[in-house]
């Protein structure tokens, strides 16, 4: 046996065995594809704005905040008045946006891989309102 006892043999057999399982484990992540969450997730994306539907003007710098079951998450408008929030858990959720005194927010629905798009509108406040 070329000079290998039987537990020379063995010895090999074994350090070989070892070798190839450590060199699997640490090529296996490569050939595994990158697992994606917006199947289990879904997002929401939108605007913020004052006025009505004909000309609205929309609002950079608003805070928006999505209330769940279990989740809270925030974001602030872009100066398009735009906003999004991603990977959240499928469910019910109240999104509101707030800007100084103004107020405004809606109910949604998330579903696994699916995009909700909201269009939250401040109401216009006349001066006469507000004294």
């Amino acid at each position: 046996m070329n000079g290998l006892g039987k537990r020379g043999v063995m010895g090999y057999i074994l350090k070989a065995s070892v070798r190839v399982l450590l060199a699997f484990c640490l090529l296996m992540p490569c050939a595994v594809p990158e697992q994606n969450d917006t199947a289990t997730t879904g997002a929401v994306q939108g605007t913020v704005s004052i006025g009505g539907h004909t000309d609205p003007l929309f609002v950079s710098g608003a805070r928006v905040v999505l209330y769940g079951e279990m989740t809270i998450s925030s974001t602030e408008s872009s100066s398009e008045g735009k906003f999004s929030l991603s990977t959240l858990r499928p469910g019910i959720y109240l999104i509101e946006a707030t800007y100084f005194d103004l107020h405004a927010e809606q109910k949604i629905t998330v579903h696994p891989g699916e995009l909700v798009q909201v269009s939250l509108e401040f109401e216009a406040v006349s001066a006469q309102e507000k004294h």
